[in-house]
Formats: C-alpha cells, structure tokens, sequence
C-alpha cells in the first residue's frame, strides 16, 4: 500500500472534519467520482463533480451540530486501491449522538483520489473481494 495515499486520505479527512471541502476535493483527480449508491438516504447517488460533491456534503452534515470521521484501518488492495474503515461520529441539534460505521474504497490515479466508493461497514472489503 503506497504510504502516499494513506496520507492523503488522512490529509482528506482532517480537511472534512474542519468542513473544509475545498481543501478535501483538493487532493481528487479532476474527473474524480464519489460514489454513495449503496447508502440508504437522500444523499444516495453517483457525484461526479465537485460542486455536486460539496452540495451532498453541505446539505449531510448541515443536518448536524457536529460531524468527525476517524479512520479505523487501512487495508491495503495493490498500490493504487486502499479500503477504509471509519466510525463516524455525529451530534444532532438537539444532543442526540450518533455513531456510525462503514468502509469504503479508495481508487488513486496519478497521486490522486479517482474514485471513493462508500459502504457499509463491511462491504468495501467484499466489494474488493475479500473476506474477514
């Protein structure tokens, strides 16, 4: 697993939790995709421009008071795939706390991110293939 991409993806997701999106999609190829099809919200679909990306983003985590990611594990698939598993965490207006875990697969072109697939907890390693 290149330790590049890993960096990258901890750069992206300190840039997401401060809500940073400019800086997030920074480090995405041009043509880059992020792709929720498998969620089971409003949000689900295939994104594959930035301004597309970033109203997804505002308008999930505007529902919040507070947002954080934290990467649990890097498993790595070849140089250029990585999957991830994050917990996220999550506080409504109202105080009610969420905590949420899922996975996803990180595609990398060129230094970087091509394509982020998100899944549940599990199924970015049984979408790679592989089992526990």
């Amino acid at each position: 697993m290149s330790e590049e991409n890993v960096e990258i993806i901890k750069r992206m997701t300190a840039a997401y939790n401060r809500g940073d999106w400019d800086a997030v999609l920074s480090y995405a190829a041009p043509d880059a995709k992020f792709d929720t099809s498998r969620d089971l919200n409003e949000w689900r679909g295939i994104y594959e421009s930035r301004d597309d990306v970033k109203r997804v983003w505002e308008g999930f985590n505007g529902q919040w008071e507070s947002w954080r990611i934290e990467i649990d594990e890097f498993v790595p698939i070849g140089e250029n795939v990585v999957v991830t598993r994050q917990t996220g965490y999550f506080r409504g207006r109202d105080g009610i706390k969420v905590t949420a875990h899922t996975s996803s697969v990180w595609t990398f072109r060129e230094g970087a991110v091509s394509a982020w697939v998100h899944h549940d907890e599990d199924g970015a390693l049984k979408a790679a293939g592989l089992s526990e």
